[in-house]
């Protein structure tokens, strides 16, 4: 099968087929591919993209890529279908039965359908003939009062991936100091392994290579060495950022991203080999892949191998048949102020505040997650919950780049000015599949525009000075801080403001001076 299979001629003029891929290489080959296909729609001026992919992990990493689409591309609209096996025509039926054109244009003519009924949605889960069609919301949850019950058991012994990190430091803090964790309970995962300082095991581990990994002495030494504690859960944090415009991706750059995301599925594997099961798994994933975001393709894609598993399950191929199957609690962290990525005095700190996004505590974040450690914890061996998914995340949705995202219209309230409170704290976000409403109002919300100015160019002026911290209308945008990611930001923001659609080109070229862009810009306003 090609990777990709787009229908041409057909009820859907860019629609696209996702062969299911077990393995994370095709998949990368699939997104590749993906993308390579959007910047040539791009180029010829945007238009509607609908992805058909399987409802389980093995269409996670075009599946993910793609929701970077719209935030860089506003000119192309994306459309994530679902499909359980049984609705799956290229997967369950028989190759001939398969490739006839009248069954296929007929099915693809159901499926256009079944998008067009739904085109202010993003994403849709569609099961067996005559089944409601599912797509996700977020459901709003207080911010959790301080808990004097444990949220984990601290006689069991926990592994944590990417350990050796700002989050990875703040959760072991919390393991040691809250929930009384003794230190040769927990055990680090990193590729370097250092000694840390509070007397935890740290481990030296490559989670990249499966291989490397099954042969690791220190860790199998530990899992062998037991004695008869249990295993109390995984956490997996592991992660790396490598941004960049979808123009500029290639599949290293995407693997890069994937790889140390996808480590959990080998670490798993290792655990059953082993006769070690945990009773969940928490994955630490982002509020890009939740939402999107301009920049940041890869690092959707990565996560939504994560998003995916709590959403559909791991599949087959990633825990061998008869093993134990733990539970699945995957967050969506926004960004965190204290440590990690998006630290204060970071470049991603001060865009997270711009698109606002505000950069939790680690208190806040740490006493939300604690929460949903507690939720996942519910159940019985014989009897275990469902998997969990919950976003923590202070937004002001009306300033970020999601006031109109599906996901969020159950969370985003509109008040009278009187009436509105301050910021709330952090809050925990559940993300329950819901039937899909039979009408839903897309609800955009935009500054106003300047007025009273005399063209269209003092008027971006006016704006644009408003989002630059430096001014020097002679110099080159590279010379003023702004790179390409910047770059796209700033053209979002202008579109939303003016209610326009000014290509990614007019901004793109860093090497133009800010004179020049506000010529190109004001006779477009």
């Amino acid at each position: 099968h090609y990777p990709l299979r787009r229908q041409r001629q057909m009820c859907i003029r860019d629609s696209i087929y996702v062969v299911p891929q077990p393995d994370l290489q095709a998949q990368l080959a699939q997104t590749s591919a993906f993308l390579s296909l959007v910047i040539s729609l791009a180029d010829a001026g945007g238009g509607r993209l609908v992805l058909i992919c399987s409802a389980d992990s093995m269409s996670s990493l075009p599946a993910g890529a793609s929701k970077a689409v719209p935030l860089e591309y506003p000119e192309i609209s994306v459309q994530r279908l679902y499909l359980d096996a049984e609705a799956d025509l290229l997967r369950s039926s028989s190759k001939d039965f398969a490739t006839n054109r009248f069954v296929r244009d007929g099915w693809v003519a159901w499926l256009a359908s079944v998008a067009a009924s739904a085109r202010v949605e993003c994403d849709m889960r569609v099961r067996s003939s005559g089944q409601p069609l599912m797509v996700p919301r977020l459901a709003p949850l207080p911010v959790p009062a301080p808990a004097t019950d444990s949220a984990i058991d601290s006689s069991a012994v926990y592994l944590i991936t990417g350990g050796s990190g700002g989050l990875g430091g703040a959760l072991v803090d919390w393991l040691l100091d809250v929930q009384h964790v003794p230190p040769v309970h927990v055990v680090l995962l990193s590729r370097r392994g250092q000694l840390h300082p509070r007397g935890v095991s740290s481990i030296a581990a490559n989670l990249s290579d499966a291989a490397s990994l099954s042969r690791n002495e220190s860790l199998t030494q530990v899992l062998r060495e037991l004695d008869g504690r249990p295993l109390g859960g995984i956490f997996h944090l592991a992660g790396v950022l490598d941004d960049g415009l979808i123009a500029n991706l290639d599949e290293r750059r995407v693997a890069s991203v994937v790889s140390p995301k996808a480590g959990i599925f080998p670490l798993l594997s290792l655990c059953k080999d082993m006769n070690v099961s945990p009773p969940w798994v928490l994955l630490a994933s982002s509020t890009s892949s939740l939402f999107g975001y301009a920049g940041q393709a890869n690092y959707c894609a990565a996560n939504a191998l994560l998003d995916q598993a709590a959403t559909f399950g791991l599949s087959d191929v990633d825990i061998s048949a008869g093993a134990q199957r733990p539970r699945i609690l995957t967050i969506n962290f926004g960004p965190w102020g204290e440590v990690g990525m998006a630290r204060e005095g970071t470049k991603a700190h001060a865009l997270s505040l711009a698109s606002g996004e505000t950069p939790m505590s680690s208190a806040d974040a740490i006493g939300c997650m604690a929460q949903a450690l507690r939720a996942i914890r519910s159940g019985t061996p014989s009897e275990p919950g469902p998997n969990l998914q919950f976003c923590i995340a202070q937004v002001q949705w009306w300033r970020s780049p999601w006031p109109d995202h599906p996901l969020v219209q159950g969370v985003l309230r509109r008040t009278p000015a009187s009436l509105r409170q301050p910021p709330a704290s952090p809050a925990a976000l559940a993300a329950p599949v819901t039937p899909a409403p039979s009408a839903v109002s897309s609800a955009v919300v935009v500054g106003s525009t300047a007025t009273g100015l005399a063209d269209g160019r003092a008027r971006a002026e006016a704006w644009m000075r408003g989002r630059l911290s430096e001014w020097d209308p002679e110099s080159m945008l590279a010379a003023l801080g702004l790179d390409s990611l910047d770059l796209v930001q700033l053209r979002n923001a202008f579109n939303k403001h003016f209610r326009t659609e000014v290509a990614l080109s007019i901004f793109s070229n860093a090497s133009q001076t800010l004179n020049e862009l506000l010529d190109r810009v004001g006779k477009l306003v």
